[in-house]
């Protein structure tokens, strides 16, 4: 005998599973520190099962190093152009210069020179951190340049967690899992990145 549950008792069901089950755009918290909390109030939420609330265009980062944050400024300063009207967009990346070809290693659509992870493929760009190294070519947590134990501790603590420093996934996913520990192992002992963001950094070579 199969148990079906009806679509308005299973979104009850849903919206009344632990924090941990939920995205972080349906977690009661504020996790991108923006002031908003979840959808619909958050604009960097797209709906209320979206993963990571502080997509590149709503993280309070200035990712792309041009003096400009977010669709809003980030209430500090002046909106980035790349971000007005498109909170959840995936670019707030300097547009393509001098040496800034179309060339795109990884295949996921994003420059080579404005990808931050330039040999894992990871369309979103999601960077939880915000040093630009994204999530899928990062899990050095202590910001030293290499992934060993402490990153270790870290994975551990939050494992099956919405915690967004350990969500690895493309795209990222709503809670850390088997997956995402799947991508840290293969990284262990290694270095993060690299990236065509940031060049020559200790934390993203």
């Amino acid at each position: 005998m199969r148990l079906i549950l009806a679509p308005a008792l299973f979104t009850t069901w849903l919206l009344a599973a632990p924090a941990t089950w939920a995205a972080n755009c349906n977690d009661g918290l504020d996790n991108d520190g923006d002031g908003y909390v979840d959808y619909p109030d958050d604009p960097g939420c797209t709906d209320a099962f979206s993963g990571p609330e502080n997509p590149p265009c709503d993280d309070n980062h200035d990712n792309d190093g041009d003096g400009l944050m977010d669709w809003d400024g980030a209430g500090v300063g002046d909106a980035d152009p790349e971000c007005v009207g498109d909170p959840t967009g995936k670019d707030e990346l300097v547009a393509g210069g001098p040496g800034c070809t179309s060339a795109d290693t990884d295949g996921d659509g994003v420059m080579d020179c404005e990808d931050n992870c330039l040999l894992e493929p990871n369309a979103s760009q999601f960077d939880a951190d915000g040093d630009l190294c994204g999530n899928a070519c990062d899990t050095d947590y202590t910001q030293d340049g290499f992934q060993g134990y402490p990153e270790l501790g870290v994975m551990g603590a939050v494992f099956g967690t919405n915690d967004p420093c350990c969500l690895l996934t493309e795209p990222p996913r709503a809670v850390v899992g088997f997956a995402d520990f799947g991508i840290w192992w293969r990284s262990f002992g290694g270095t993060p990145g690299p990236s065509g963001t940031t060049p020559g950094t200790i934390a993203c070579p």
